[in-house]
């Protein structure tokens, strides 16, 4: 299995998403995670799919989002 995260600007996550399937197309089986505008549990509930399930294959996520996905998975180790 062959996963990608691509970090960006807000702003820019919903583009990069369109330029992501527009080249690859068919050849990406499950799809693009795009999460602008989430709610922290949504992010944390999505990024815990991401990386367990490998449902999808690329995963487009802003630099906020990265942050509140490392304080969550701090807290459920006790570490935070």
């Amino acid at each position: 299995m062959c996963i990608c995260a691509c970090v960006c600007v807000g702003a820019w996550e919903q583009n990069w998403a369109a330029e992501i399937t527009k080249w690859l197309g068919d050849r990406l089986e499950g799809g693009v995670l795009a999460l602008s505008e989430s709610s922290r549990e949504n992010v944390i509930e999505a990024l815990n799919q991401y990386t367990m399930t490998g449902v999808y294959k690329v995963q487009v996520i802003t630099h906020r989002n990265t942050h509140t996905a490392t304080q969550a998975h701090t807290q459920s180790l006790g570490q935070g």
